[in-house]
């Protein structure tokens, strides 16, 4: 798989729900969080960073108290100079910080899922094609935006756009759920090149920019992070 050069993947771990509750910051209809650069009390990797300025950003939470994670997209939408260095990201899921907040838990999965930004083309059985936005994947299946028309219980052929021919073909697959403009699909069949595109997707996970949760952090003090950007409404 090649990787979106203009794509930030990021894992940032956490304790406990409490933590990832109180770094997700809802401003009107859409939800702001903070990723500190890579120097003093919060490390990345204990590595100074360039900020990211611009682009896309996928960005993996992980709780470690209940082994549970999710991943969620973002772009990036100001930066922070100073004593707390780093980006804002407005987050696309807007209901996140509202959903941990009253059940404390992610949505749950039957499998593991692998987050991704790519662009993907379905072909029914009449040859009529549409491209969708292919939001995580397994071997058992994956989960699509920007949908249109599909049918329930129909079988699409998957194909990644911008992919190697050999491996952009990921197989057939049949739609199990529609929810508005996301839909899921499951795997007819796991064909090699799923493997091999499954494959490629773990690799840039495994090299993505990793945060831990500082120790001093989320305290009687509150959180350790600047105020919230002066346009944060805009975002809204």
């Amino acid at each position: 798989m090649q990787r979106d050069p203009g794509l930030t993947m990021i894992r940032y771990l956490f304790e406990n729900f409490d933590q990832v509750s109180r770094h997700l910051h809802p401003v009107g209809s859409t939800t702001l969080f903070f990723v500190p650069d890579g120097d003093g009390h919060l490390a990345l990797q204990s590595q100074r960073r360039p900020p990211m300025t611009a682009g896309k950003v996928v960005l993996e939470l992980k709780v470690t108290e209940t082994h549970e994670e999710t991943a969620v997209r973002g772009e990036v939408v100001a930066y922070s100079e100073g004593l707390h260095r780093g980006t804002w990201l407005q987050l696309t899921d807007s209901k996140l910080a509202q959903h941990l907040n009253r059940r404390r838990t992610f949505a749950m999965k039957r499998e593991h899922r692998l987050c991704t930004s790519q662009v993907l083309q379905l072909a029914d059985s009449r040859g009529t094609q549409s491209v969708v936005q292919l939001l995580d994947v397994s071997a058992g299946g994956m989960r699509i935006r920007g949908v249109s028309g599909l049918v329930q219980g129909a079988i699409y052929e998957t194909q990644i756009l911008g992919g190697r021919r050999h491996e952009a073909g990921l197989g057939a697959a049949r739609v199990v759920r529609l929810d508005g403009a996301e839909a899921g699909l499951r795997f007819e069949q796991r064909t090699p090149a799923l493997t091999q595109f499954l494959e490629g997707l773990q690799r840039s996970w495994d090299q993505a920019r990793k945060v831990a949760h500082p120790a001093g952090c989320c305290g009687s003090r509150g959180t350790i992070e600047p105020a919230l950007p002066r346009k944060a409404n805009a975002f809204a």
